[in-house]
């Protein structure tokens, strides 16, 4: 006859113990006498006269409760930094000649064209049917390119 081997009970760390606390009562139950008591379904089953495929339910349930990741505690907001984002919005000392605007892509060369002719990113927006947030970063990409092609 084979030899039966349980595994000694294992504490539960304190950081669960809240969510075991907080299971519904029979899911409670029986996690405790399977984790911490050391029982096996089929002996839990017995001892509360439930089947069990029910045990093994309520045990899974429980597992998958104690497991799904904690509630984000909210964070203070970021600390000020001295570094800020760069926005396009300067040509000045850049070549924005025909021939060199003729090296962007049309989406970038129409939305610099209307920019250099003092349209806002509101109206370019709206004059090509594209967001404000596409204008940006248009500009932007323009303003690198065109930038990177100087001596």
């Amino acid at each position: 006859m084979p030899i039966q081997v349980t595994a000694a009970p294992s504490p539960v760390p304190d950081s669960i113990s809240a969510r075991v606390r907080a299971l519904p009562e029979q899911q409670r139950a029986i996690y405790m006498q399977i984790v911490e008591e050391g029982k096996t379904a089929a002996e839990v089953a017995r001892s509360t006269g439930l089947a069990p495929s029910t045990v093994r339910v309520h045990l899974s349930r429980a597992n998958r409760a104690l497991a799904a990741p904690l509630p984000r505690q909210p964070q203070p907001p970021p600390e000020p930094t001295s570094r800020r984002r760069y926005i396009a919005t300067d040509f000045s000392g850049t070549d924005v000649s025909p021939m060199s605007l003729m090296r962007l892509p049309k989406g970038q060369r129409d939305v610099v064209r209307r920019f250099l002719d003092g349209a806002s990113r509101k109206q370019i927006a709206a004059d090509l049917g594209i967001s404000e947030t596409t204008v940006r970063s248009q500009l932007c990409k323009a303003m690198q390119t065109l930038r990177s092609d100087e001596p």
